[in-house]
């Protein structure tokens, strides 16, 4: 016979993903664009509508900086003051 906790112990409010997570993900993906691209994939396969909606919101953020790169990776090219001359 198990001993069920009460109702106050369980964690009916907690988000599926916290606000400290959120930022660690977007901060990681500011500087490492395939951080949000990989961990927005995996949250936007989850059923739950709060994983999704960070899912797609890193995926679009990790697009954004991938985009970002290779813009200012292109531009620093034709300037001449970039790595890959």
């Amino acid at each position: 016979m198990a001993v069920q906790p009460p109702d106050h112990f369980e964690n009916k409010d907690k988000p599926i993903v916290s606000t400290t997570m959120n930022i660690g993900v977007i901060i990681g993906t500011i500087i490492f664009p395939l951080v949000g691209l990989l961990m927005g994939f995996s949250y936007y396969r989850k059923d739950h509508p709060d994983a999704k909606k960070a899912g797609k919101i890193w995926m679009i953020l990790g697009g954004i900086m991938v985009a970002l790169n290779i813009y200012f990776l292109m531009s620093m090219r034709q300037s001449g003051t970039g790595p890959l001359q």
